[in-house]
């Protein structure tokens, strides 16, 4: 008989008992973690290991409370909102891909999470994945780019934004992620619950409830006054937003035109790929 080699590669592929290791059910969207702002809500998720033998699948959005009786899982318990029983989905029997888009506008703003479970004797007790999110109402989303050295094209380093926050009651969650280029460092800034969202800029002449600002907490350290302006803004010269942020503990993390200003209507830096947005669920 001949000695078989197999390789490394070949034991990760087929594990300890020679099977073919089964991919992983995955929940595409929404991302676990994630903001959402829209009333209308995408759930994707697939099984691939039951593609093509498998006749059903469970799933539900679901807010925090208590669970069923006797129910043993400690993650997405609660009220159900939607699923299988009360909203149209589409269920793929050859690829194991699942899809429904919900309207979400009757869910008051909070944490909800999405589970999908593709176990048809006891979905109960089965295998059963979820991601948990957050429905805001007021939001500011902030995603592009700004040219540090002056506000005109060609200047660098760019520095680079990209999070959310947004209002749940009297809170305030989410974050805004900045890549500081010149620095080589990325500082996520956390709004306090001080924060406000949806006012106007008079300063610069702005009278629609484009506007985010308040103090944020820093990772890299210290605390700053961040201004968001959205697009949508009335002025050609922020046709994509603009942002300012000066801290309190350090200058090294400012963005802001006049460093001999701390007036945001002399320091806004017009965004210049991307763009921000302000504004109410809808």
């Amino acid at each position: 008989m001949k000695n078989i080699l197999v390789s490394g590669l070949a034991v990760a592929a087929l594990g300890a008992s020679g099977v073919a290791a089964a991919d992983p059910s995955e929940i595409i969207t929404p991302e676990d973690g994630a903001l959402v702002y829209s009333n209308t809500l995408v759930l994707s998720a697939s099984d691939p290991n039951v593609a093509g033998a498998y006749t059903g699948v469970h799933w539900a959005v679901v807010s925090e409370g208590d669970g069923p009786s006797g129910n043993n899982f400690a993650e997405c318990l609660g009220i159900i909102h939607f699923n299988r029983n009360n909203q149209v989905y589409d269920w793929d029997y050859d690829t194991g891909e699942f899809e429904s888009t919900i309207d979400i506008s009757s869910l008051p703003a909070g944490e909800y999470c999405f589970v999908f479970n593709t176990v048809l004797e006891n979905p109960d007790n089965g295998d059963r994945i979820w991601h948990y999110f957050t429905v805001v109402d007021d939001y500011a989303k902030v995603g592009g780019t700004i040219q540090m050295g002056g506000t005109g094209r060609g200047n660098s380093p760019t520095q680079v934004f990209d999070g959310a926050i947004g209002t749940v009651g009297p809170s305030v969650v989410g974050s805004i992620l900045v890549n500081y280029r010149e620095h080589g460092e990325y500082c996520s800034l956390s709004p306090r619950n001080s924060v406000s969202i949806g006012d106007t800029a008079g300063g610069i002449g702005v009278t629609e409830p484009v506007r985010a600002n308040g103090l944020f907490d820093n990772s890299c350290g210290g605390t700053a006054d961040v201004w968001i302006l959205g697009k949508g803004n009335g002025l050609e010269a922020y046709p994509r937003g603009a942002i300012y942020i000066r801290y309190t503990d350090d200058g090294k993390y400012d963005i802001d035109v006049n460093p001999d200003s701390s007036d945001p209507a002399e320091n806004w830096y017009p965004v210049a790929r991307g763009n921000i947005e302000v504004g109410e669920r809808q």
